[in-house]
Order: structure tokens, then C-alpha cells, then sequence
């Protein structure tokens, strides 16, 4: 057997594991967020993408970096939200449960990730302040924030952040609250371009991938080690940063 072969062996045999844990953490939570800002948020047992990173997201430790930045967004409460790269719709979702008086307009290219944003905003009653949609171009983002009013973008699409932020198209995006996942691992310029274009109007923190603490839950104390770590991981393939921008001109400077 080459190595390419166990390879594919062991990632086909934590994948198993992975899901045999999801299922027990996800009927243990009964589907519902146990901690962080989208506390109680109810999620469906399906994802549009690998396994969806479920069960970080039941246990609420999935990116657990950025809940202060979520928990400073809902005492702002934009107007608008905009997520890129929406998935399953737990930022889509979780931000419109966060932010009552908000209207989320969320993107992604698949259509299975779309379907699942609409069934988990109906299934957790906010169907009517998410609008889903498929590929955010340069010009439906420019048509969204030229009739917005206080906006917060979120960002996360695969590398395609380095064309869809960018002021010099997209003026309106200065006045904007953004959050970013930086897949510099795509294109090595997309951290230190995004900094370049936004350091004159914005406010920038960049924030590094940080540890998890699967025993801070009683259910995963119960388990073996490597079954407790896989529980929490959300398998990136190096180590990521995000970038929050605030707007200077909002008095953040």
C-alpha cells in the first residue's frame, strides 16, 4: 500500500469518526447552538460542503475569534448585512437573530448552500429578513450598499475577497463594517492588499486562529482525547487570520 493510499485511508477514517461524534453531539444539543453569540440558534443536520464544520457549530466554538466582533455588531445593530460565502447560513441566520431590526443578504455559488440558508432561516423564523442569492458580483454588492444604511459585511469566499473588497469599485464599502477570513494559502498579496486598501479609512485588527477547549462540555469529557479534539477542529489548512474593519469615520480611530 503507497502512502498516497493510507493517506486517503486515515482522512476516510476520521471522517467516519467525525460524523459518528456530530450525531451525538448533535442529538445531545437537540440541534440548537449551546454557547457563544448565536446561542440557541436551531441548525439543521445537513450542510453543502464536507460536514459543514456541524458540530463546532452545535457546540458554538466554530471561529470563536471572531465572537467579539459579533457581540460589538449587535450593539452597533446595522441596518444591513452582508455575507458572502453564506453556506448553510450560520452567519446569514445568526446575525439576523442577533441583530432584530436587521435584513441579511446572503451569497453563495452553490445551490445546495443556498437551499440550506433558506430552510435554516425558516426554521428559525427569520426567513423573512434573509434574502439568498447566488454569486455577489462587484456590481450587486455596489447596488446593495448604495441603498443601505448601516452595513456590516462578512466575507468568507475561498479567495475571491481580494475582488469583491475593493474601495477603488466599490466606494461605498469605506463606510462599511467588514469581517474577513483571509485565505492568503490561495493568493500569498491578499492580507497585505486588503490592509493597503482600507488602512487610510478603516480601523484594521487582524485576528489569529486561536486554541479550542473541548472539556469546557460535560458530554465531551466523556470521550477519548483524539475524540474530544476532532469534535472542535475545523481542519484548516494553515494557520488563518481574519481582518475586522471598522470604519474611521464612525469613531473607531
Amino acid at each position: 500500500m503507497n502512502e498516497l493510499s493510507i493517506s486517503t485511508l486515515f482522512k476516510a477514517a476520521l471522517g467516519a469518526k467525525r460524523g459518528d461524534i456530530t450525531a451525538a453531539v448533535y442529538s445531545w444539543a437537540r440541534g440548537k447552538v449551546q454557547t457563544g453569540p448565536f446561542k440557541g440558534m436551531r441548525i439543521l443536520q445537513a450542510s453543502s460542503w464536507g460536514d459543514g464544520d456541524l458540530c463546532p457549530k452545535i457546540l458554538g466554538t466554530y471561529e470563536a475569534e471572531l465572537h467579539s466582533c459579533l457581540n460589538i455588531w449587535s450593539k452597533a445593530q446595522p441596518e444591513t448585512v452582508v455575507n458572502v460565502g453564506c453556506a448553510e447560513g450560520y452567519y446569514a441566520v445568526g446575525l439576523t437573530r442577533l441583530i432584530p431590526g436587521a435584513v441579511t443578504r446572503a451569497f453563495d455559488i452553490s445551490q445546495a448552500a443556498q437551499d440550506l440558508c433558506r430552510r435554516n432561516a425558516a426554521l428559525n423564523q427569520v426567513q423573512d429578513r434573509v434574502v439568498v442569492g447566488g454569486l455577489c458580483t462587484q456590481e450587486a454588492l455596489r447596488e446593495i450598499l448604495a441603498t443601505s444604511g448601516r452595513t456590516a459585511v462578512v466575507c468568507d469566499c475561498e479567495g475571491c475577497e481580494l475582488e469583491l473588497l475593493n474601495p477603488a469599485a466599490i466606494p461605498d464599502l469605506r463606510r462599511c463594517n467588514i469581517l474577513v477570513e483571509c485565505h492568503d494559502f490561495v493568493n500569498r498579496s491578499i492580507s497585505h492588499t486588503l490592509i493597503e486598501r482600507f488602512k487610510a479609512s478603516h480601523r484594521i485588527d487582524v485576528i489569529p486562529e486561536g486554541p479550542r477547549d473541548p472539556n469546557r462540555f460535560a458530554l465531551l469529557r466523556g470521550m477519548p482525547s483524539l475524540n474530544r479534539w476532532l469534535a472542535v477542529c475545523e481542519f484548516r489548512p494553515e494557520f488563518m487570520t481574519w481582518m475586522f474593519m471598522r470604519p474611521k469615520s464612525a469613531g473607531n480611530d
